[in-house]
């Protein structure tokens, strides 16, 4: 009744009725938590779901496939699908500030604004290697957001530039490739890589 491969992005609906899960084969599950098993399931993209976004204007999917798609929160359907980017995307999250656009980290190190119906919008590049992570400042009237990567390095971001406006780089410590970044609500990132310090 669930996946047969590992899980390896989630989603949980706005009004926290439904959680949306990918997997490594790239098929794209529904739940409802309250009955236990899966309400919808698709063969979502040819690779693994590297990302899932969920919000009130936009629930899209993202893939090693290379491309971004679109779906019908309550039927499953699929909706729109981007053009391939030649890359694989590794991590999607909402775009702060804008409404049904989503921004999508790749295998190349570039980061990609984008409405996932259409092709990118603008893209972010600085770091070398794989981007791991993204997330949106907690303030949705914020334009920031963060990125970390296999390049050991992590960046602050303003949606309306292109260049970073700081690097998240810790001071002191060995450089470790990194894979996951979280906001707390009062605007701190936290990091972790492959050192297990967090």
């Amino acid at each position: 009744l669930g996946h047969e491969a590992s899980i390896d992005a989630l989603a949980v609906a706005p009004d926290e009725t439904g959680v949306a899960s990918g997997d490594f084969n790239g098929m794209l599950f529904l739940w409802r938590p309250t009955l236990g098993d899966p309400t919808l399931t698709a063969k979502a993209h040819a690779q693994c779901v590297s990302g899932l976004v969920w919000t009130t204007t936009v629930f899209a999917s993202a893939s090693w496939d290379g491309t971004c798609r679109t779906w019908d929160p309550e039927r499953l359907d699929h909706v729109t699908t981007s053009p391939a980017l030649g890359t694989a995307l590794t991590a999607l999250c909402p775009a702060p500030s804008r409404d049904a656009a989503a921004l999508v980290a790749a295998h190349d190190g570039a980061i990609r604004l984008l409405d996932p119906r259409t092709k990118p919008l603008t893209t972010f590049k600085a770091h070398a290697h794989c981007v791991a992570a993204l997330q949106p400042h907690p303030d949705p009237a914020s334009h920031l957001f963060a990125s970390a990567s296999h390049d050991a390095h992590a960046f602050l971001w303003d949606l309306r530039a292109t260049k970073p406006l700081h690097s998240l780089r810790l001071a002191n410590r060995e450089p470790e490739r990194l894979f996951a970044l979280a906001w707390t609500p009062a605007g701190h990132i936290f990091l972790g890589g492959d050192k297990g310090i967090l």
